[in-house]
């Protein structure tokens, strides 16, 4: 159970937080940290999104008095996607962080696949910094320096600084913390007017509890946005003249940079002005903002104005087209739709409405009698075949492939677990494999055959420090001390590796020195 936990500090990222709690604990073994802070070893720290929420607050929760999903508002860049997406698509990312044991949020919050460039080095604020050694007497990473966008410190009004330490760890499972920064000697640099507001606005979007704006509602907020940026020609948008004022407010390098550019046509700019069909991220918002609106406008204003506009489409007044009142005209569509169907039970719908008969009757049934032909057209015809791959011959290829790896490693002890994924590293197709092992038949019984279980690999691990420690001639070493060096414990070690080590390791080493006495 856990007695002590650090003191959360305002818009601290909580892997920072985890990574003070691992320092002051002494914990050097990143397993054993995750398994004291989330009960499970298999976590994999995020740095801007940390999933499996709701386990932390089983382990910490009688210490940090605060909810799960506070904990998402306050100490991860969540919040940043609230404005711009659907409430309830804004809940599953939430939920997805809180409860769910696999951590897609890079993945669903669209992170991963954004034309918006992500910083890869954690950054600081050199006075932000100074203070919380003064005061605190250790840093932490703050999540509003991590922002794509964000180049400055709305506090002290300098730029920020890289740290040269990078946001994913090349340890799969280590926090990362900020007591390793040293801070680069030299003079600190002015930040400009129009990056001080755009870092504010991302601090009002990160602490203020902003409600949900309905992609509609952005809509019509652009629509009359352009109105007022004079930019329309009659009742169109002018998207060139929008383009000239982005682009002259902020500079052409500026916006490449952070993967804004504006080459082509249509662009993100030309869409945003457009009917939303799918949310845009904040700086794609607010790169706009600052361009067309006034200055000293808030990002709490501009969401107050888009929430102001109707949530919903009003349904337009116009013709629709009403079910006929003759049954007798209905019976005789219906038989006459029959008819044909029958003649003919491989006729295309196609082919029907290519006929002077049949394109008058689907016309009439689609507009009087529609549930009824849904239910009675033809089969869709699928053409198309992928013949672009022979996957018999790839199936064929890829598992010699295999079985000759497979025979230049099965004498070799210190490989690490020979899974389906370490053969497939070995070629380089993993992803081939994942996804198209439905149409590798022999590939799949290659590794159902051949791919190594855990408890072969702990058993051949076993294998391996004995034979190293016969070598040096120290095979009579205590079996928890063979357990320690092959890597193993009493809590991982599976039934065949407990049982080598319970019954067969004592009785070889109790065997060995009357097999010498013999010999000699």
């Amino acid at each position: 159970m856990i007695v002590q936990f650090p003191i959360p500090q305002h818009d601290e990222l909580l892997g920072s937080i985890l990574a003070r709690f691992i320092k002051c604990q002494g914990i050097r073994d990143d397993k054993v940290a995750l398994d004291v802070l989330f009960g499970n070893r298999k976590v994999v720290p995020s740095s801007l999104l940390q999933g499996h929420i709701g386990e932390l607050h089983t382990n910490v929760g009688h210490l940090w008095r605060i909810q799960p999903e506070e904990i998402v508002e306050r100490h991860t860049l969540l919040p940043l996607y609230k404005p711009f997406l659907p409430a309830d698509r804004y809940n599953m990312l939430l939920t997805n962080l809180v409860e769910q044991k696999l951590n897609t949020g890079t993945l669903r919050t669209g992170m991963n696949a954004s034309i918006m460039k992500w910083p890869s080095q954690y950054h600081i604020c050199p006075g932000c910094w100074r203070d919380q050694i003064h005061r605190e007497g250790y840093s932490y990473w703050q999540r509003l320096f991590q922002c794509p966008g964000v180049e400055s410190c709305p506090g002290h009004g300098i730029r920020l600084i890289s740290t040269k330490i990078l946001l994913g760890s090349d340890r799969r499972h280590y926090f990362t913390g900020a007591e390793d920064v040293h801070m680069p000697s030299g003079k600190v640099t002015p930040a400009e007017c129009k990056q001080l507001q755009l870092s504010s606005m991302v601090r009002q979007l990160l602490d203020q509890s902003l409600p949900a704006v309905t992609l509609l509602q952005w809509s019509s907020f652009y629509q009359r946005l352009a109105r007022k940026a004079d930019c329309l020609d009659g009742a169109k948008i002018n998207h060139e003249k929008i383009t000239q004022q982005i682009q002259s407010y902020w500079r052409r390098e500026w916006l490449e940079s952070h993967g804004l550019g504006l080459q082509g046509k249509p662009n993100w700019l030309t869409a945003i002005f457009r009917k939303h069909r799918r949310p845009f991220t904040y700086l794609q918002h607010i790169v706009v903002w600052l361009a067309l609106l006034p200055e000293h406008i808030s990002a709490i204003d501009v969401i107050a104005e888009a929430r102001a506009f109707p949530e919903h489409c009003v349904p337009s007044h116009q013709d629709r087209y009403k079910q006929s009142e003759s049954n007798d005209t209905r019976v005789m569509k219906r038989e006459a739709w029959r008819k044909i169907l029958a003649e003919d039970k491989n006729v295309t719908l196609k082919a029907i409405r290519q006929t002077q008969q049949g394109a008058r009757l689907y016309s009439w049934l689609y507009r009087f009698d529609n549930q009824w032909l849904l239910q009675h057209k033809p089969a869709p015809v699928k053409n198309y075949v992928n013949k672009r791959v022979d996957w018999v011959l790839r199936d064929r290829q890829l598992v010699k492939q295999f079985l000759a790896i497979e025979a230049k490693s099965f004498e070799v002890l210190e490989l690490p677990r020979r899974s389906r994924a370490w053969f497939c590293n070995q070629l380089g197709v993993k992803s081939l494999v994942e996804k198209r092992l439905d149409s590798l038949p022999l590939c799949n019984d290659f590794f159902i055959r051949y791919a190594e279980s855990i408890e072969e690999y702990q058993t051949r691990r076993l294998a391996c420090i004995m034979a190293e420690l016969k070598q040096r001639n120290e095979h009579l070493r205590p079996v928890c001390e063979i357990e320690r060096l092959a890597g193993l414990s009493r809590q991982r070690s599976r039934k065949p590796a407990r049982e080598i080590l319970r019954m067969d390791i004592p009785a070889w080493q109790s065997a060995e020195p009357i097999s010498a006495k013999r010999t000699s």
